[in-house]
């Protein structure tokens, strides 16, 4: 797997791993694993796509706050802003 990269969003380090070229696909895990749930079909999509494994806030890599929301809702708000970090205008 490649190595693990950080963005900041609203001042927490979420955590993600990225490999291949093409179309952006990003992977997300379910609730409660992470981004280690995707190691095996990483390296086989990153064939014909770029390939983004976030670890959602207070799971995996990710910072782990105590007094912050992390409902359904804050996580998908914080994708998007990941999405806008890491450049990706549009994924699969």
């Amino acid at each position: 797997m490649s190595k693990t990269q950080y963005v900041s969003i609203e001042g927490h380090q979420i955590a993600y791993q990225e490999m291949g070229e093409g179309t952006p696909l990003l992977l997300i895990h379910g609730i409660p694993t992470n981004k280690s749930l995707w190691r095996n079909v990483m390296p086989e999509l990153a064939k014909s796509h770029n390939v983004i494994a976030p670890d959602l806030l207070n799971y995996g890599e990710s910072n782990m706050p105590k007094d912050t929301d992390v409902s359904i809702n804050a996580q998908c708000r914080i994708l998007i802003k990941f999405m806008d970090a890491v450049g990706i205008p549009k994924a699969i």
